[in-house]
């Protein structure tokens, strides 16, 4: 098996590599820790500071090449394909596992703000009205009176999610308000 030794040498010899040779080399780089710095700059401690088209970019990358090249340009946007082609191999791969966990535990932090409809919101079709991305880029826009939708993608994706977070929170008070009058106004009745 040739030496890999950097990143882009992992990519051009990967279309070549025999299934055991990859099974060796996906052993010998799992698990390779989060490293403290890519080409140079140093690495923050989370992707909160990513804005949400960024974020984007990274959950809809088609494969890892995408996925290693969209984070290191949105961390630092300096670093070229080029250098990347140049990062130690096991660095590469650290930071690419370290970006699949931090995207992992973002979309478990959006996936918490699910609301919980009620069986007539269900029967209504309200599990119907999820538009994905666009939704949120929508949503955002309105709430904050912003014309053109595509500047939402400039935004850190934190402040969507603390947004989107907060109006959740004040919908199911609200819903839970509104039972307490109803099971007020029925107690009256009687």
């Amino acid at each position: 098996m040739a030496i890999i030794t950097t990143y882009g040498d992992l990519r051009r010899l990967y279309p070549y590599l025999t299934d055991e040779s990859m099974a060796r080399v996906a052993t010998r780089v799992k698990g390779a820790p989060k490293p403290l710095a890519l080409c140079g700059h140093m690495l923050p401690a989370n992707l909160n500071e990513i804005t949400f088209g960024q974020l984007t970019e990274l959950q809809t990358a088609a494969n890892a090449d995408d996925a290693i090249l969209a984070t290191a340009r949105a961390l630092f946007p300096a670093i070229t394909a080029d250098d990347m082609e140049r990062v130690n191999v096991f660095v590469a791969c650290g930071f690419l596992q370290w970006v699949g966990k931090e995207v992992e535990r973002i979309n478990k932090l959006w996936d918490g703000l699910r609301v919980k409809h009620t069986p007539q919101e269900i029967m209504a079709g309200a599990e119907k009205l999820n538009f994905g991305t666009f939704g949120v880029l929508d949503w955002y826009a309105k709430r904050q009176g912003i014309t053109d939708q595509d500047e939402v993608n400039n935004i850190a994706w934190v402040r969507l999610y603390a947004c989107m977070k907060q109006d959740n929170e004040r919908a199911m008070y609200e819903r839970r308000l509104n039972n307490i009058y109803m099971s007020n106004l029925n107690k009256k009745k009687k």
